[in-house]
């Protein structure tokens, strides 16, 4: 899993960015706990870190890839150019 830009926003909230995608250079942000924050730093696994977040969103801080292009990279599905 991969933050590449954490702020603390106030006591228990962090605001983390992922990488941006390879394609089309999107990043996607996101408000973590403090708990989340710990966890992360822990090496807990991704799944663990955000739970609470759908799998595109967790695939977006493992790849970088957004959903569309996640599909492209993985299983040759053309939806960019």
């Amino acid at each position: 899993m991969i933050i590449v830009k954490l702020d603390k926003i106030q006591e228990g909230e962090y605001q983390a960015t992922s990488p941006a995608c390879p394609a089309c250079g999107v990043s996607k942000q996101l408000v973590l706990s403090g708990q989340e924050v710990f966890a992360y730093h822990q090496g807990y696994p991704t799944q663990e870190v955000l739970g609470r977040f759908d799998a595109e969103t967790r695939e977006k801080f493992i790849t970088g890839f957004c959903g569309d292009h996640w599909e492209e990279a993985f299983y040759g599905r053309k939806v960019w150019n």
